[in-house]
């Protein structure tokens, strides 16, 4: 793998685990404000699970999109 693969993969990388963390923060603010309403939460166990399936960032994702150069 050169460098510029590498870089490129590198942020990839970087790009979907940014993507994640938006959407986790959104989902714990927005379940923080519904708290502090008395309501129930708006995302439960089973929507943060499929957050993690959305995006390749695990670390057996991360080692077969490395191996196949993403």
């Amino acid at each position: 793998m050169d460098e510029e693969t590498a870089r490129r993969d590198i942020a990839f990388v970087e790009s979907q685990m940014l993507c994640a963390r938006i959407e986790l923060e959104a989902m714990l603010a927005a379940n923080a404000f519904r708290e502090r309403q008395g309501l129930a939460q708006a995302y439960g166990e089973d929507a943060f699970i499929e957050l993690l399936a959305r995006y390749p960032i695990q670390h057996d994702d991360m080692l077969t999109a490395l191996r196949r150069g993403i």
